[in-house]
């Protein structure tokens, strides 16, 4: 006898009665009732010959062909999600929403004032922010998720961003991040070598960022005492508030995290935090996401300039 190929909404309640440890909390997740949810994962046994679910001592358990079955029921309904929102998202996009892939510290401190100026010259119109590293902001433009995308410059080489357009921006300085009354923070800018055997507050994640922090370092010879890795930029600045160490940040996590306990300072010799716009390789952008394109340049070259704005400017004006 052949198996009946399962159904999404009987793999969906497979998964609801796991998460929910039982089959009417199940159905509570799914908005159904008790029965409904129990004449569903019949049907899915009966399909697939398989007992998912067994009583024992008034419980219901999964087996093991069900634990078996969970992580590609869980793949399974991941992917639908997914294909859902990208349907919603084709759907805005057609109806005036632009949808923007962004690094998480532009996302954060650059792009609300960029995109309050784009929305009061498209009243009309929406954007939907989907915040991700580098890599993945130039895979989700790729794939059609997103329209445009914002981020670190992954790479010059136009090979490490298959599927799209690279615009490279020129980047604006990296800062170094100060705790309270560190004896650096009385220089205008801090030189790579001061930063020898200090304690310091690296980062990690996929990003290249760190990687370029690194190879600084290493080239100026400077070997800090790392006190902490932390999982992001954002980490690490609150670690040095705290005093743990210093740390080199991009200018953007560093002029949002600047207070009375962070001070930041441009550093020498200067490392740029280079940037990029991400387009769809070989298609068509709207007019909504070439404006957006045109306030990001603008943006980014008056910080690379060093203007009025500028983390650089910003650290050297507290500066006696």
């Amino acid at each position: 006898m052949d198996m009946h190929r399962p159904n999404s909404r009987q793999l969906e309640a497979f998964r609801a009665v796991l998460m929910a440890g039982g089959m009417s909390a199940g159905a509570r997740l799914l908005n159904i009732t008790q029965p409904a949810a129990s004449r569903l994962i019949r049907d899915l046994e009966a399909g697939l010959e398989l007992t998912l679910f067994e009583r024992r001592n008034g419980r219901l358990v999964v087996t093991q062909e069900g634990r078996g079955l969970q992580g590609v029921v869980e793949r399974h309904v991941a992917t639908l999600a997914e294909v859902l929102e990208t349907a919603r998202g084709l759907r805005a996009s057609r109806l005036g929403q632009l949808r923007i892939a962004a690094g998480a510290s532009l996302s954060l401190e650059m792009l609300p004032a960029l995109l309050a100026a784009l929305l009061r010259d498209y009243p009309r119109d929406s954007v939907r922010i989907a915040t991700a590293t580098a890599r993945d902001v130039a895979g989700l433009v790729a794939r059609g998720e997103a329209d445009i995308g914002f981020a670190a410059d992954v790479s010059a080489d136009a090979a490490a961003n298959p599927g799209v357009e690279v615009e490279h921006l020129p980047g604006p300085e990296a800062v170094c991040a100060l705790p309270p009354g560190h004896r650096l923070a009385r220089r205008r800018r801090i030189a790579l070598a001061e930063l020898h055997d200090e304690m310091f507050v690296s980062f990690g994640g996929d990003g290249v960022f760190p990687i370029r922090i690194a190879t600084a370092l290493q080239a100026a010879g400077v070997v800090p005492r790392i006190r902490m890795v932390a999982s992001n930029a954002a980490m690490a600045a609150r670690a040095v508030a705290q005093g743990i160490g210093l740390a080199i940040l991009d200018p953007f996590t560093g002029d949002m995290l600047a207070t009375q306990r962070l001070t930041v300072r441009p550093i020498e010799p200067p490392l740029p935090y280079d940037l990029a716009l991400f387009r769809p390789l070989g298609g068509s952008t709207s007019p909504l996401a070439e404006a957006f394109a045109t306030l990001v340049t603008a943006a980014v070259t008056q910080r690379a300039g060093g203007q009025p704005g500028t983390a650089a400017s910003h650290a050297e004006s507290r500066c006696p």
